[in-house]
């Protein structure tokens, strides 16, 4: 009926999970109540409802929170607005409705996502401190604030004796041990290993510096 009804384009031995139906929602929707559209008129005129319903005023807020997803959460299976306690439901076709939602959300269940929430929590604790020693000192500056920044700086400082045999690559975690500053040395700006900050002095706030 939903190919019929050009719902879900289907080609010759195409797979369903292949194909878009953006119209499929709406269609299920037209067929299901024509379906009980016509079930009711088939049935029989002495036929009775079956099962006790609460009592009070349609749509009161009793009756929209018996058929609301039951539990914790706003999503879920909705619950039962008839009381159908001792009706025989053997013929009967029992409806439940399911609000669900998509999206993107955090999921503790598979090694990846706990992964990166660990990588995303390590990043907090940097950056709180970081943020609070700001705050309380003043400090802070707009400057090397990008990797090409940096690595224009590194290129204008005096070769270090530390990071000898480094040039092919780094093999050990000793050398990221070691302290780095930028100081003033000589009305320009180097980045300094503590071997090649003689002479310099460290800079000052609010001055101007090439």
């Amino acid at each position: 009926m939903v190919v019929s009804a050009s719902a879900w384009n289907v080609g010759p031995g195409g797979r369903s999970s292949d194909q878009t139906h953006d119209a499929f929602g709406d269609v299920v929707e037209a067929i299901l109540a024509a379906m009980g559209t016509n079930g009711l008129t088939n049935v029989s005129p002495w036929a009775m409802v079956q099962g006790s319903v609460t009592p009070g005023q349609y749509c009161a807020p009793a009756w929209v929170k018996a058929l609301m997803p039951q539990g914790p959460g706003a999503l879920g299976k909705g619950g039962i607005l008839w009381n159908m306690s001792g009706v025989d439901t053997t013929n009967m076709t029992k409806f439940t409705t399911t609000a669900t939602a998509n999206g993107y959300a955090y999921a503790s269940s598979r090694s990846t996502t706990i992964t990166a929430i660990i990588v995303l929590l390590i990043y907090c604790v940097m950056v709180v401190p970081h943020t609070i020693y700001t705050f309380w000192t003043g400090w802070s500056s707009s400057s090397w604030d990008s990797i090409p920044e940096i690595v224009a700086l590194a290129m204008q400082s005096t070769p270090t004796e530390i990071l000898e045999n480094t040039g092919a690559g780094i093999s050990t975690t000793r050398v990221f041990s070691e302290p780095v500053q930028v100081w003033d040395m000589g009305q320009r700006l180097e980045l300094t290993f503590r071997d090649t900050r003689n002479g310099g002095i460290e800079i000052k706030e609010n001055e101007t510096y090439r």
